[in-house]
C-alpha cells in the first residue's frame, strides 16, 4: 500500500509512471464528545499490552470480514510491534465484552491529542465497533477533548455509528508487480484505519 503524499499531484505523478494504482481512499469521520451513559454493552478500559493478547483471538472474529474486504493483519504480533512498542506514541484501548460470559468481542485503540481523541483501529466482531465508537466519545468527554475521529476507508463506515462530519483524506495505492490485477480485484473495497500507518 502507498499512500501520505503531501498533494494529489504527487500521488498523480506515481500512477503516470506506473509505479502504483488507485485502489481506495482515506476520509476522516468526527463524532462529537458525549457525556457517559450507562448502555447495553460493556465497553470497558483496556491496556494495550492486554489488548495483545487477546488479540488473536479478536483477529479471528475479524476475519470474518475478508468475504466482502481486503484486511490487512491485526494479529498478536502486530498488535505488539505497531501500538506496545511503538517508539513515539502512547496508545489506550477498549473492550467490549459478552454481556454474559464477559469475553472480549472487540476492542479499539486510541490515541489522545490537543483537542481531540483520535481512533486508530478497531478489531473484532464488526457489530460491537458502534458501541466502541459511543464509549470513546463518552472517554473523550471524560478527558475534555471536542471530538474523536478516526482516519478509515470507506469500507469500514457501515459498521459505525453516522459521523457529525465527513471529510476526504488521502488516496490509497497499491504497488508491485501484480497492482492491475490487484486493483481489479479489491478496488474500494479496502478495510483500513490509521493503525496501517506507521507515523499516527
Amino acid at each position: 500500500f502507498v499512500y501520505g503524499f503531501p498533494a494529489p499531484r504527487a500521488s498523480k505523478l506515481g500512477e503516470t509512471l506506473g509505479l502504483y494504482a488507485p485502489l481506495d481512499q482515506l476520509v476522516q469521520l468526527s463524532w462529537p464528545t458525549t457525556e457517559p451513559t450507562r448502555t447495553a454493552r460493556s465497553v470497558q478500559p483496556l491496556p494495550v499490552g492486554e489488548l495483545a493478547a487477546l488479540s488473536d483471538d479478536l483477529w479471528a472474529h475479524q476475519q470474518a470480514l475478508a468475504q466482502t474486504c481486503l484486511l490487512t493483519v491485526r494479529d498478536q504480533t502486530w498488535i505488539e510491534k505497531r501500538y506496545v512498542r511503538h517508539p513515539l506514541h502512547d496508545y489506550s484501548a477498549l473492550v467490549v465484552r459478552s454481556r454474559w460470559r464477559r469475553r472480549p468481542e472487540a476492542a479499539l485503540v486510541y490515541r489522545v491529542h490537543e483537542d481531540a481523541v483520535e481512533i486508530m483501529d478497531i478489531l473484532g466482531k464488526p457489530s460491537a465497533y458502534a458501541a466502541l465508537v459511543s464509549g470513546v466519545c463518552q472517554q473523550a468527554a471524560c478527558l475534555k477533548k471536542a471530538t474523536a475521529f478516526a482516519w478509515v476507508t470507506p469500507a469500514v463506515e457501515p459498521f459505525l455509528p453516522a459521523a457529525a462530519q465527513r471529510e476526504t483524506l488521502l488516496p490509497v495505492n497499491i504497488a508491485g508487480p501484480d497492482k492491475v490485477a490487484w486493483q481489479a480485484r479489491f478496488q474500494g473495497c479496502g478495510f483500513m484505519t490509521a493503525g496501517d500507518t506507521d507515523y499516527r
